[in-house]
């Protein structure tokens, strides 16, 4: 392990708070709100035509060839516009935590939409998820195996603590990455050892001064 380090650096992307919150207000009286139960996902067919509000829990996007995450939200979210326009057919949501969500016809959705005129407000949010796909990218493409274990241990520290304490670190890396489990146990097994991270029954608690190189 290279002694060399670096302090924990924020990869937390901005989010468009104020176009979401404006969002929510024009649409949420308009939408029929449901609970999905841990595990269970939102199908094409299901999200065809239609946009979704998450509300609270944890919401993945899973690509369906390979089971691998591609990303997740804990905060309020618009999801299901680009659908309408270009389909998705490969890719899926799934409820990692059980999840409060809502849904409107896409049609209903882009007239309020057209009639508060809120299109800017749209585009911030498309904006916002193009930028979160390639920031993800950069993180998680091009990399040594332990750049991208490190960048995912610090993505992870982030999470609230209730829902970080639910996801259990090594399983969290190979979800997001595909890296072989005995690689990912090898070097977080060394980073412990270290003291450069602190995990209970599995579970990440604490990071230090993580090496910037391995």
């Amino acid at each position: 392990m290279n002694n060399e380090s670096l302090a924990p650096t924020s990869h937390v992307i901005a989010r468009p708070s104020e176009a979401i919150e404006t969002l929510f207000a024009m649409l949420d009286p308009h939408v029929n709100a449901f609970t999905l139960a841990k595990g269970q996902r939102l199908t094409e067919s299901e999200m065809s035509g239609f946009i979704y509000l998450f509300y609270e829990g944890r919401l993945s996007l899973i690509r369906d060839e390979d089971e691998l995450y591609l990303g997740h939200t804990t905060q309020k979210a618009v999801l299901g516009i680009i659908r309408n326009f270009h389909p998705l057919g490969q890719y899926t949501y799934r409820a990692d935590l059980p999840c409060r969500v809502g849904c409107i016809p896409a049609s209903a959705a882009f007239d309020l939409i057209n009639q508060n005129n809120l299109w800017m407000e749209i585009t911030r949010v498309l904006s916002y998820h193009l930028f979160y796909i390639l920031k993800r990218d950069n993180r998680l493409t091009g990399h040594d195996s332990y750049t991208i274990i490190r960048n995912l241990i610090l993505e992870l520290m982030q999470l609230p603590e209730d829902i970080r304490r639910q996801l259990p670190l090594a399983s969290y890396i190979q979800k997001y990455a595909k890296l072989s489990r005995s690689n990912i146990m090898r070097i977080l097994r060394e980073l412990k050892n270290g003291n450069y991270i602190e995990t209970e029954r599995g579970v990440l608690i604490k990071v230090n001064n993580l090496p910037e190189k391995y």
